[in-house]
């Protein structure tokens, strides 16, 4: 399995040039004794010759590839890149004295397979400044089976590694390129290499065992940038500790060298070794959810099926919206005040958006800055059924009166309402349940502001007012 390109680099070489062709073979031989031996083919010596001489070849075409490779191969030559560089290990010879040898990882578009590079090849890689993200040009390598079946190339005497620019590396993907995101993982595989968002701050914890050895692994959660799914992650034995100890929840990271399993629940997790190394990409921000707005109302918190929530009347350019917030965001908008400006990643609902991790106040910008609820603000006589984000200047014309229901279930809940009027006419207005703490021990004669309410209409076609989630009651 030789790769067949190096006859058409020669006479490539040899028509630029207008050299002859014994000519051109004594130059490579120079150029291989002067790098020093062991370290180039001839296709790589060709190509410093030709640098040499001023003439730049074509990237390296060749059908071959990691896909095509097969146990008991021998003579491989192919383009790839380096994924991985594991350190040297040393061995005891089975007939006596030592031996060295190297994993080194590589990919190209199709597959990913591990090189064994063998006693004096080992120093290859620091001889020829590889690292990972490297194109490399495999010569002469021999595939023999792991103890899974899979094909491993070997790299011993005769065979060889050099380096290849970007321009000769042609169509090789970079890692980047290969890494599959946490939602394409459904099966148990190995080699991955995964992009996605650390969605838990990683935790160490440290074991005794079997061999009386003490063991670590760190844990955490990573988070599909396409969609909500999330996955557990282990690292067994890192050597990296305070690397991955370090990370932050919402950064976006490539993690490499990983494989995916069932869990004994049955649960597909992601598990790392002392192989395993990542690389920051950045704080996360989902550009496709992240939206600003301004604050009209606050409502209050509240307790729910799903756990506590607070909602907001808000305002963007073009509309207002009702803000659900739970979760880790409800800690962070609790002390977002009315008239404030705030970031947040949302999830569209049917009539709401719904905010669980992120959401920061942000300095007013030029979009947001005349955006307020003047046009929100009604007179009773001109209120209409439906409406649901009313605001009105009212003054309360009596006492709060509360009643308690008891539900079907043997729960009980409240209903609080009082009159309230301005220069066109007077209305009733309700809070249920812990809506109606915001109008308990409001007095006749009290100027209120009211923010956020609906307009319902009565079994006797009356209209009246309601407070909703987003609702606040301002005393003036």
């Amino acid at each position: 399995m030789v790769m067949p390109d190096f006859k058409k680099l020669l006479e490539e070489v040899l028509k630029k040039a207008n050299l002859e062709d014994e000519e051109l073979k004594r130059l490579i031989e120079d150029k291989k004794q002067k790098v020093g031996s062991g370290y180039l083919t001839d296709q790589g010596a060709l190509f410093l010759v030709a640098s040499d001489l001023g003439i730049d070849l074509e990237p390296i075409e060749t059908s071959l590839s990691l896909k095509d490779i097969y146990v008991g191969a021998d003579e491989v030559s192919l383009p790839a890149r380096i994924l991985s560089i594991n350190d040297v290990k040393v061995f005891q010879r089975s007939y006596g004295g030592e031996g060295k040898y190297r994993r080194v990882m590589l990919f190209d578009k199709d597959s990913i397979v591990p090189l064994n590079l063998w006693d004096d090849k080992v120093d290859l890689i620091e001889s020829l400044g590889l690292r990972k993200g490297s194109a490399v040009m495999v010569s002469k390598a021999y595939v023999r089976a792991d103890l899974n079946g899979k094909p491993v190339l070997n790299l011993g005497k005769r065979g060889n590694l050099e380096p290849l620019s970007e321009e000769k590396a042609g169509s090789l993907p970079k890692i980047e390129d290969i890494a599959k995101d946490v939602s394409e993982i459904s099966e148990a595989k190995r080699y991955l290499v995964l992009r996605g968002i650390v969605s838990s701050k990683p935790h160490l914890s440290r074991f005794t065992r079997k061999d009386g050895f003490e063991g670590s692994f760190i844990e955490f959660h990573f988070k599909s940038i396409k969609s909500d799914k999330e996955i557990r992650v282990i690292i067994w034995n890192p050597k990296n500790e305070e690397e991955f100890l370090n990370l932050e929840s919402d950064s976006e990271i490539l993690m490499v060298n990983l494989r995916s399993k069932e869990s004994s629940y049955g649960v597909l997790e992601i598990h790392g070794d002392d192989k395993t190394w990542f690389e920051i990409l950045g704080k996360y921000e989902d550009k496709r959810n992240l939206r600003i707005f301004k604050v009209l109302s606050k409502g209050i918190i509240r307790e729910g099926k799903t756990g506590l929530s607070l909602s907001f009347l808000v305002r963007d350019p073009e509309n207002y919206h009702n803000l659900i917030v739970k979760d880790k965001a409800l800690d962070l908008a609790k002390n977002i005040k009315e008239g404030d400006c705030i970031k947040c990643k949302i999830y569209e609902l049917r009539d709401a958006y719904i905010c669980y991790d992120y959401l920061e106040r942000i300095e007013e910008t030029d979009e947001l800055k005349n955006l307020d609820a003047s046009k929100l603000i009604r007179k009773i006589k001109s209120l209409n059924v439906g409406e649901d984000k009313v605001f009105a200047e009212v003054i309360a014309l009596s006492k709060s009166r509360v009643e308690e229901f008891t539900a079907k279930d043997g729960s009980t809940f409240r209903k609080a309402e009082l009159v309230v009027g301005d220069d066109t006419g007077e209305s009733k207005l309700i809070g249920w349940r812990d809506l109606a703490d915001l109008i308990l021990n409001i007095n006749p004669g009290e100027r209120l502001f009211l923010k956020g309410v609906a307009v319902r209409e009565g079994k006797d076609k009356s209209i009246f007012l309601q407070l909703t989630s987003y609702s606040n009651v301002e005393k003036r």
